[in-house]
């Protein structure tokens, strides 16, 4: 009887990480590191991430230039 709970908890707790952690239906994830080298990503999807990479750079370099200027 024991084994049995073991079981069904064990293939539960399973189908809930897996359930939350896979991307959903028509749900498509790219890695950006590689959008620029990769000639299997759509143009979508580099534009994206050059977004995403510039967008990062523009707040590093206002976190910088805060700290940089002494908070005038």
């Amino acid at each position: 009887m024991r084994q049995i709970f073991i079981v069904v908890v064990g293939l539960s707790l399973g189908f809930c990480l897996s359930y939350f952690t896979l991307p959903r239906k028509h749900e498509v994830v790219y890695n950006c590191q590689l959008a620029e080298i990769s000639p299997d990503f759509p143009i979508e999807a580099k534009e994206g991430c050059r977004k995403l990479r510039m967008d990062k750079i523009n707040e590093q370099r206002t976190i910088q230039g805060d700290s940089t200027t002494g908070g005038r």
